[in-house]
Protein backbone atom coordinates (compact mmCIF):
# COMPACT_ATOMS: atom_id res chain seq x y z
CA UNK A 1 0.00 0.00 0.00
CA UNK A 2 1.37 3.25 -0.70
CA UNK A 3 1.52 6.62 1.51
CA UNK A 4 -1.04 7.82 -0.78
CA UNK A 5 -3.84 4.92 -0.55
CA UNK A 6 -2.91 5.12 3.12
CA UNK A 7 -3.90 8.52 3.75
CA UNK A 8 -6.77 8.43 1.31
CA UNK A 9 -8.14 5.64 3.49
CA UNK A 10 -6.95 7.62 6.61
CA UNK A 11 -9.34 10.64 5.44
CA UNK A 12 -12.08 8.16 4.60
CA UNK A 13 -12.26 6.52 8.40
CA UNK A 14 -11.53 10.74 9.84
CA UNK A 15 -14.90 11.37 7.57
CA UNK A 16 -16.93 8.71 8.77
CA UNK A 17 -16.15 8.51 12.58
CA UNK A 18 -14.63 11.88 13.98
CA UNK A 19 -15.77 14.21 11.77
CA UNK A 20 -15.76 16.53 14.89
CA UNK A 21 -11.98 15.83 15.32
CA UNK A 22 -9.06 18.01 14.00
CA UNK A 23 -6.44 15.45 12.53
CA UNK A 24 -4.04 16.01 15.60
CA UNK A 25 -6.49 15.46 17.69
CA UNK A 26 -7.67 12.24 16.31
CA UNK A 27 -3.85 11.26 16.22
CA UNK A 28 -3.36 11.70 20.27
CA UNK A 29 -6.79 10.25 21.60
CA UNK A 30 -5.75 6.74 18.90
CA UNK A 31 -2.57 6.33 20.02
CA UNK A 32 -3.72 7.02 23.62
CA UNK A 33 -6.05 4.17 22.59
CA UNK A 34 -3.76 1.88 21.33
CA UNK A 35 -1.26 2.06 23.93
CA UNK A 36 -3.45 1.91 27.04
CA UNK A 37 -6.68 -0.11 25.60
CA UNK A 38 -5.00 -2.38 23.33
CA UNK A 39 -1.13 -2.64 24.92
CA UNK A 40 0.38 -1.97 21.38
CA UNK A 41 3.07 0.21 20.36
CA UNK A 42 2.34 2.71 17.46
CA UNK A 43 5.36 2.48 15.59
CA UNK A 44 5.30 -0.85 14.78
CA UNK A 45 2.04 -2.07 13.10
CA UNK A 46 1.84 -2.16 9.24
CA UNK A 47 -0.27 0.58 7.07
CA UNK A 48 -3.03 -2.19 6.37
CA UNK A 49 -3.21 -3.34 10.42
CA UNK A 50 -3.26 0.74 11.47
CA UNK A 51 -6.36 1.22 9.45
CA UNK A 52 -7.75 -2.10 10.60
CA UNK A 53 -7.20 -0.58 14.06
CA UNK A 54 -8.83 2.77 13.38
CA UNK A 55 -11.89 0.91 12.01
CA UNK A 56 -11.74 -0.81 15.32
CA UNK A 57 -11.14 2.21 17.49
CA UNK A 58 -14.02 3.82 15.63
CA UNK A 59 -16.83 1.49 16.46
CA UNK A 60 -15.75 1.36 20.15
CA UNK A 61 -17.51 3.01 22.87
CA UNK A 62 -14.64 5.04 24.20
CA UNK A 63 -15.38 8.87 25.50
CA UNK A 64 -12.48 10.58 23.19
CA UNK A 65 -14.42 9.96 19.95
CA UNK A 66 -18.19 10.07 20.87
CA UNK A 67 -19.81 12.43 18.68
CA UNK A 68 -19.84 15.26 20.79
CA UNK A 69 -20.32 18.61 19.03
CA UNK A 70 -18.16 21.88 21.06
CA UNK A 71 -19.52 24.35 18.55
CA UNK A 72 -22.80 23.43 19.61
CA UNK A 73 -22.37 23.36 23.22
CA UNK A 74 -22.39 19.47 23.67
CA UNK A 75 -20.84 18.87 27.13
CA UNK A 76 -18.58 15.70 28.00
Amino acid sequence: MSNEEFYKELAKLHDKYFPHQRPLQLMSNFFGWLVNEKKIDPFFPTKEKTLGLLEEYGQCDNIFHLRYDIKKGDDF
